[in-house]
């Protein structure tokens, strides 16, 4: 990519993002006028996102996801809430108290310590991302293909579907959203391993504003911290586009929002607004949400519940239930995946591998805790998983029986009923007798632990000195305890561990860039109050030097990625290496899910996983030649990739009837093969179905 190609993304990111910022600033500023601090920039950033994401929503309903009428749509969302914002008079509001901080400067950096230990930590999945591509799972099955989608239709109405027998293809997908707009902005993929960073610094926010209103902000993000630096965050969330984070950092911001300024009024709009974009973000948020929904109506005074009823459910339905009213306009159902009766009204769902067993069904298993659940436990969430539940558990508790205001309580019990939703909620563990899936599920109890977290510190009552002092070591030596984990850090302490380690240089640049954050932050909290009307002292000079200097560095960071993106991908790195050099093709692949790499450097290739679409959204195998060539001619496709079913999970040399059909027709010429599995064809012109017999 070219410089130029380069600053052109960066101005249209200065485009999009200035009016919104300036839009939300002029709205809170109007909405919440005694606001200031940490609360009013989390009112400020839950406002800017809640824009950014009708605006993109509503452009893509229209097909409008395009450069210019997104930068246009974010400058006239901006402009409308900067219209809003100082038209009027100023919405009468109540500040949220701002008591002294418990623990002084010393509490600062014990969390600016934590924080940046965390973003060390992500960094080391960051780094090798930028080196060689994107391969978690999940990011290069559907949450990367279905926002390449998105930019190449310019549409969010369309459903894709991924794979047969698994319900991916109806998933909520306001995260795929900002990738799409990263990809808009640069013409690639560059900024997709940065984006969970940016959700990661609104959570901690979150945090901090839950705990800032007793004083006790930093500890509630040391606190926090603790889930984000578990093996299955650091191995899952950076470097990719899984979104538990998105989710998370959502849910908080709404509890944040409800603790600092109550359910009602403009602060409980704005906590509907954010529960409503994590409802958009992750199925496996809908217990929490529609518990937090529930909960905070309950809490709201009696005259006002309604009202706030209301609120909430216009809320979820206009940032959350775009995605389920596509499927049900789609296939008459919002969750497909899920059989709903509503009396006599019955919505199918496709034939999907179901969702059966519970963490319940296995628990009066002879030998499952110590086969399964310990060990599972151990590898995701650290060497002292058991302090990290309990503390948690501690917070929920502790805020239902001892909570000092009705949303702290509630926010405790909405964490209580998280935790038990997931134990009996249907999760793909593994057989019947054998869970053996489980530690890879263990990102689903997440809510619950991050709200039980940040109540925590609120237990104690602020004036506990001894109390607090003792929380905030335990806590700092179960975040460091965590680090220790083979699977975060190259320690080698152990060998059963959640995923490989990073390489030592590959860790050493990473906490290079955690002790740097660590620096900066404590430059900020350090630094003398500047002098109203002065002139800007050393320290902005010097991060105005850093905001320049980060402009060619951006440019060298993303050349040097797109050099190596995807050049050496191991479960078919020939053909990875080939996809790298195709452009606005269509290609056709089957019997695996592992697709974006396929769709270029620059996004335009055009991949579908070909099956056969029936009622209801049934998508399965073809099971003719005759089917298959058919399907192939009428999708216009140029190439083929095939592989045994379930590769790279299977590897069975026996070819599949895929391949056969294909490499049978006299159109079709053979280019490469992987692993002697994968099969790559191109298409020189219509196949015969009729010839599929001969």
């Amino acid at each position: 990519m070219s410089f130029g190609r380069y600053l052109t993304g960066l101005l249209l990111v200065a485009v999009c993002l200035v009016p919104l910022a300036l839009g939300a600033y002029a709205l809170r500023r109007r909405l919440l006028e005694s606001w200031t601090g940490a609360p009013a920039r989390l009112a400020e950033c839950v406002i800017g996102v809640t824009a950014l994401i009708l605006a993109l929503q509503l452009l893509g309903l229209v097909s409008l996801l395009h450069p210019v009428p997104v930068a246009l749509g974010c400058v006239v969302a901006g402009a409308l809430m900067w219209r809003a914002g100082t038209s009027g008079a100023p919405v009468a509001s109540t500040a949220p108290p701002a008591p002294p901080q418990w623990g002084g400067r010393a509490a600062s950096l014990a969390a600016l310590s934590a924080g940046a230990l965390v973003v060390g930590a992500w960094c080391t999945r960051v780094l090798p991302a930028l080196n060689h591509g994107m391969t978690g799972a999940d990011t290069v099955w559907y949450h990367l293909p279905q926002a390449v989608r998105f930019v190449q239709d310019g549409s969010i109405t369309h459903v894709q579907f991924f794979e047969t027998g698994a319900g991916t293809a109806f998933y909520p997908a306001t995260s795929g959203l900002f990738h799409a707009l990263g990809m808009l902005w640069f013409g690639n993929d560059f900024l997709s391993p940065f984006l969970n960073l940016a959700w990661l610094g609104l959570l901690l926010l979150a945090a901090y504003c839950a705990g800032r209103r007793r004083g006790l902000g930093p500890i509630s993000v040391l606190a926090v911290t603790l889930v984000f630096a578990t093996p299955i965050m650091v191995e899952t969330q950076p470097g990719g586009a899984y979104n538990d984070v998105v989710g998370l950092a959502l849910l908080l911001s709404a509890a944040a929002l409800l603790v600092n300024g109550g359910p009602t009024g403009i602060t409980g709009t704005l906590a509907a607004l954010a529960a409503a974009g994590a409802l958009g973000t992750k199925l496996s948020m809908t217990v929490p949400l529609g518990a937090l929904a529930v909960g905070a109506v309950a809490v709201a005074p009696r005259g006002k519940r309604l009202r706030m009823a209301g609120v909430w459910l216009a809320a979820l339905l206009a940032m959350g239930g775009v995605w389920f009213v596509r499927n049900l306009i789609a296939f008459g159902n919002p969750i497909p995946a899920a059989d709903i009766q509503l009396g006599p009204v019955e919505l199918h769902s496709p034939p999907l591998t179901k969702l059966t067993y519970t963490v319940a069904h296995y628990i009066g298993q002879p030998g499952v805790w110590g086969d399964h659940f310990q060990p599972g436990l151990l590898e995701a969430w650290g060497p002292v998983w058991w302090a990290i539940a309990g503390l948690a558990l501690i917070g929920m508790i502790g805020a239902v029986v001892g909570g000092r205001s009705r949303v702290e309580r509630m926010l405790g019990v909405v964490a209580i009923v998280s935790a038990v939703a997931f134990v009996f909620t249907p999760q793909g563990l593994g057989t019947e007798a054998d869970p053996q899936f489980f530690k890879f599920n263990l990102r689903y109890p997440t809510p619950a632990l991050v709200l039980g977290l940040a109540l925590l510190p609120l237990v104690p009552r602020p004036d506990a000195r001894r109390v607090l002092q003792l929380l905030t070591g335990v806590l700092a030596a179960v975040l460091v305890v965590t680090q220790l984990d083979p699977a975060v850090w190259p320690t080698g302490l152990r060998s059963a561990r959640f995923a490989d380690a990073p390489g030592h240089g590959t860790a050493l640049a990473a906490a290079a860039l955690g002790a740097a954050v660590l620096a900066a932050g404590v430059l900020l909290i350090a630094r003398p109050r500047a002098r109203v009307g002065g002139a800007p002292g050393p320290l902005r000079a010097l991060a105005l030097v850093a905001v320049l200097a980060l402009v060619p560095a951006g440019y060298l960071v993303q050349r040097n990625y797109l050099r190596d993106r995807y050049a050496d991908w191991g479960p078919m790195p020939s053909v990875a290496r080939w996809a790298r050099d195709v452009d606005h093709s269509r290609i056709a692949i089957v019997n695996f899910f592992i697709q974006y790499p396929l769709t270029g450097l620059d996004g335009s290739n055009r991949v579908d996983y070909v099956a056969k679409h029936g009622p209801h959204g049934t998508f399965t195998p073809f099971r003719t030649c005759a089917g298959w060539r058919r399907a192939l001619n009428n999708g216009h496709y140029r190439y083929v990739v095939t592989t045994p079913f379930n590769y790279p999970g299977n590897v069975t040399r026996a070819a599949p009837p895929e391949e056969i059909w294909t490499r049978s027709d006299p159109k079709v010429t053979p280019l490469l093969r992987d692993n002697q599995v994968v099969a790559l064809f191109r298409i020189d012109g219509p196949l015969d179905p009729g010839a599929c017999s001969a």
